[in-house]
């Protein structure tokens, strides 16, 4: 994730793969995860998305690697998919600002107003002065 940082996202992707391969290293999970977020963070949607796919391969329940699915499916508009992550995420990982805002803006790509103001009321009420809370009364303000 060092090199991803420093914007040296092959490298960095390189690297993470080269551990997932490892027979020896303990959680290739992590090391797909960390690989598709360089890949992401390098704009390349397709490959982030494989080493998510291949996170879950190896840990189905790893509710990072659900979380980061369910997000690139939801900018992919594949809302029905992204609902489905999310709510596999739901059963394993903790309720976040982002995991709330994430929700009210699925079902509203859904049409599906009753969940989406479900999950607009639990990050009002859990998590008031969370970024995501603000963006989500700003959204309100200014529906569009």
């Amino acid at each position: 994730m060092y090199l991803c940082q420093l914007k040296k996202y092959e490298r960095g992707t390189k690297v993470a793969l080269e551990a997932a391969a490892d027979p020896l290293y303990k959680t290739p999970e992590v090391a797909f995860l960390n690989a598709g977020n360089c890949e992401l963070s390098a704009g390349d949607i397709k490959g982030a998305e494989e080493n998510f796919r291949k996170a879950l391969a190896v840990r189905p329940r790893f509710g990072e690697a659900l979380f980061q699915m369910a997000e690139l499916e939801y900018r992919q508009t594949e809302y029905m998919s992204a609902r489905a992550f999310l709510a596999r995420y739901m059963e394993v990982g903790r309720t976040s600002p982002a995991t709330l805002w994430l929700g009210v803006r699925i079902e509203r790509g859904l049409g599906n107003q009753a969940q989406a103001q479900h999950y607009a009321q639990r990050l009002k009420s859990e998590y008031p002065s969370a970024d995501q809370t603000k963006e989500l009364l700003e959204s309100e303000r200014n529906p569009g």
